[in-house]
């Protein structure tokens, strides 16, 4: 046997076998682009049980028809050659099958016994991560986070790791910490940049996140389309905050659309940008009918809530009601678990009933959006369904509905002028004069003050 870069037993005398397993965990660990090397040494040594575990790993993150083949054909190569396997191999082939197969319990509960037996083990932890993430287990993220980091003290890998689920864990200046410290150690982790960004952006600390993402931009060429894109995106995020729309669309076509308009995940970003700018009443021309194209071109089938949402919005926003139709009766045939049934399936319905009944479907939001922890995604992300429910309500003239809310949105971040100025909104429709005026002089205050710091940064 020989051993990878982590120090783990490998099944395989081929030490290009090793090779290609290294660069394809590396890639997965710094959002890289040296993935498809995992293939080739696949095909080329059917008898380790760990490359074809990888190989399927990667399949199955290609989110589609092809990868889900491609991940069918490496398990079952996989399984049969577990005779030589060792645990730690056999364990991540388990955890990637129940994957596969839709039984994240057992997947996750892989990974939580790799952690707890390999704790150096940085990939599997990294991978069960995800799982934890996509299932919108917080409490998952930062265990595993905490097993990576006690073995790996110094690694910068590990510590973007931790400051990230410290992050969706609320813990924001711990989370701050251990990003910067990674960074420290390696200034082009862009997990790290990532973890900053969103402690930064919880805050509304708007100057200063322009000034993290700006300063770190260049670390991103490296990365892949993913990783390139969100962190751009998250700087449009901050740019949004600031009011410069201009930026943002700028953004949005030379940055975050248009570097791998097949994925899944640059998708759902454009879609997630695209919303808040309009959400926010700005016109984003025909930009729409790119994404909305290129999403029809998917074989949607359904694989995460957090995602259909963002498909289902393209397609609503076109106007193409007959795949939008199909595409939620799609959702309702494949999934009756509580995250699909109890949250996705209405607030999807609401979704598309919205121009036609936009109080019924304030409604039906009103009564799930407490509960969409359950879909996946970050709280940046998930905040946009926050922000289409409240768009909801006060379209169907029902202040009442989210006044609480907006409050409590502009007071945790109260730098930003348009938490203010919506909230300003709520309260006229609400016939709360004064307070709208207050609420409104509040934005102007905030806003003289981002100018200003703005002005100061650059």
């Amino acid at each position: 046997m020989l051993t990878d870069r982590w120090g783990n037993e490998v099944a395989t005398d081929r030490p290009a076998t090793i090779a290609a397993l290294d660069r394809f965990t590396n890639s997965f660990l710094s959002y890289g682009t040296d993935f498809a090397v995992i293939f080739a040494a696949a095909d080329d040594d059917p008898a380790c049980p760990a490359v074809q575990t990888h190989a399927a790993i990667l399949g199955l993150f290609m989110e589609n028809a092809e990868g889900r083949d491609l991940a069918r054909r490496y398990l079952d190569r996989a399984r049969q050659a577990l005779g030589g396997a060792t645990k730690r191999e056999i364990l991540l082939f388990e955890a990637t099958d129940a994957w596969r197969r839709g039984d994240m319990i057992t997947a996750t509960a892989r990974h939580e016994k790799l952690a707890a037996e390999y704790p150096g083990d940085i990939f599997s932890i990294k991978l069960g991560q995800t799982h934890y993430f996509n299932l919108g287990n917080d409490e998952g993220m930062l265990r595993l986070g905490k097993a990576a980091l006690a073995a790996r003290p110094d690694c910068a890998h590990a510590l973007g790791m931790m400051a990230f689920a410290l992050e969706q864990n609320h813990r924001l200046s711990e989370a701050e910490a251990h990003a910067r410290q990674a960074v420290a150690l390696n200034p082009g982790e862009a997990w790290a940049h990532h973890a900053v960004a969103h402690v930064l952006e919880t805050r509304g600390q708007v100057g200063e996140g322009i000034a993290w993402m700006q300063e770190n931009t260049g670390y991103w060429e490296r990365c892949n389309s993913f990783m390139y894109t969100h962190n751009w995106w998250h700087l449009g995020l901050f740019l949004l905050d600031a009011g410069q729309a201009d930026a943002v669309l700028k953004l949005f076509d030379t940055r975050i659309w248009g570097v791998d308009k097949s994925y899944s995940q640059d998708q759902a970003g454009a879609v997630s940008l695209l919303w808040r700018l309009e959400l926010r009443g700005i016109d984003t021309g025909r930009r729409w009918q790119d994404v909305a194209e290129h999403i029809g071109k998917r074989d949607l089938v359904h694989d995460l809530p957090f995602l259909d949402l963002h498909y289902l919005k393209a397609l609503l926003r076109t106007n193409d009601d007959v795949a939008a139709a199909g595409f939620i009766a799609g959702m309702e045939t494949q999934h009756d678990d509580p995250p699909w049934r109890e949250v996705c399936i209405p607030f999807a319905r609401a979704m598309q009933r919205r121009r036609r009944d936009p109080a019924g479907a304030a409604d039906t939001m009103n009564a799930v959006i407490g509960d969409f922890q359950a879909i996946g995604g970050s709280h940046a992300q998930r905040d946009l369904f926050v922000q289409e429910w409240i768009d909801c309500a006060l379209a169907a003239n029902r202040p009442d509905m989210v006044i609480a809310t907006l409050r409590e949105r502009a007071e945790t971040r109260p730098a930003v002028p348009w938490g203010w100025r919506l909230l300003a909104r709520a309260q006229r429709l609400d016939g709360q004069d004064r307070a709208a005026r207050a609420s409104e002089e509040k934005a102007a205050r905030a806003a003289d003050a981002l100018k200003e710091s703005l002005t100061e940064k650059t």
